[in-house]
């Protein structure tokens, strides 16, 4: 078990006690020995003299100690107030007079990220009076988020994109774009614009509360349209952070009733020959018929359609005579009873060259 230093200072100053204690009792005893000793007088004289020895020996007693005493009564003194925890006076000091001892160990245990907690190096100078308090954080309640800013709508929509899938030339397109007013402040549509074959309208309340939702109703007649189409819309408002958003409406358009070839070319054609192709006109999705079909060039003959075996209508294309020197460029128009697709263009083109000569 370890000692602690205290009770190493308390047992130093006893034994020095002790000793001296020892030394000023020897001290006294000489000395009163050496009055006895010393050369007798007058009978006389002789009861005098004892009460002058019995007064100079309790005079010795009473006077200050010599030097050689206070150079051994002295440290013993000094050891006993040094190790008695009791002889120095303890006294309540205020918070900005604490000694440096005290904010090194609030420091350790806080830690240097705490309030008045620091990271500087151990030979730093000690906190200034008041430090500890100027360092604690604040009571006051905190401010809410977003305290002093101006309030503002904000439009958030569910998706901004919809793609429709797959669906048939002559098909209307329709989805609803649902949004809401995610802001403090009221928002107002201000207006809704779309790409040309593509109709919008705000379907709800032009202005909107915070909190509350609307929605763009969207509208694509897909009459014309064939392949892969990307339609825009556009969504204007009050929302500083998004005054303007696009929304895309996407899908493949496939045409219910097709040509095949879609377009016929006709290479190398004399003026005064002829040059014919088969067309076919089919569906693989819907039921028609062939109700009539024009060319748009009186050079451009068409004969009667036919029931193909492999499914729908088969007709002749035929160009010539008469065809003037040059590119050739001509359509026809197939009409079907099908009310969503009344129409098939097949395309002509072809090239006309004067023969060469017999022997040329």
């Amino acid at each position: 078990m370890k000692t602690r230093p205290e009770s190493t200072f308390v047992y130093i100053a006893i034994v020095l006690a002790a000793l001296a204690v020892g030394y000023v009792a020897g001290l006294s005893r000489g000395s009163a020995v050496r009055a006895g000793r010393a050369s007798p007088r007058a009978d006389s004289a002789a009861q005098p003299r004892r009460r002058d020895v019995s007064a100079s020996h309790h005079s010795a007693r009473a006077a200050p100690a010599t030097a050689p005493q206070r150079l051994v009564v002295l440290p013993c003194v000094f050891f006993i107030r040094l190790a008695s925890p009791s002889a120095q006076p303890v006294t309540s000091l205020p918070v900005n007079e604490r000694p440096a001892q005290d904010s090194l160990l609030a420091q350790q245990q806080l830690g240097p990220g705490a309030p008045g907690g620091s990271s500087a190096s151990a030979g730093a100078p000690a906190p200034a009076a008041g430090a500890e308090s100027a360092n604690l954080p604040s009571r006051e309640p905190a401010q809410p988020v977003g305290a002093g800013e101006q309030a503002a709508p904000g439009i958030r929509f569910a998706g901004t994109e919809h793609d429709f899938g797959i669906v048939l030339e002559g098909d209307t397109v329709q989805h609803d774009f649902q949004f809401e007013n995610r802001g403090s402040a009221k928002l107002a549509i201000a207006r809704v614009t779309t790409s040309c074959g593509c109709t919008a309208a705000l379907a709800s309340a032009q202005e909107i509360e915070p909190g509350s939702a609307g929605r763009i109703a969207v509208s694509f007649n897909t009459q014309g349209y064939e392949g892969l189409t990307n339609r825009t819309i556009y969504v204007e408002s009050n929302d500083p952070k998004s005054p303007r958003v696009e929304l895309a409406l996407t899908g493949l358009v496939k045409r219910a009733i097709r040509a095949n070839p879609p377009s016929v070319y006709f290479a190398d054609v004399a003026p005064d020959a002829t040059s014919s192709q088969t067309v076919r006109v089919a569906s693989d999705e819907v039921q028609f018929r062939i109700v009539k079909m024009t060319a748009t060039s009186p050079q451009v003959s068409v004969s009667e359609a036919r029931q193909s075996e492999k499914g729908g209508y088969d007709f002749d294309v035929t160009i010539g005579p008469g065809l003037p020197l040059g590119a050739v460029s001509a359509s026809i128009a197939v009409e079907t009873d099908y009310p969503k697709q009344r129409h098939v263009i097949v395309r002509l083109f072809g090239n006309v060259i004067q023969p060469r000569a017999a022997g040329g």
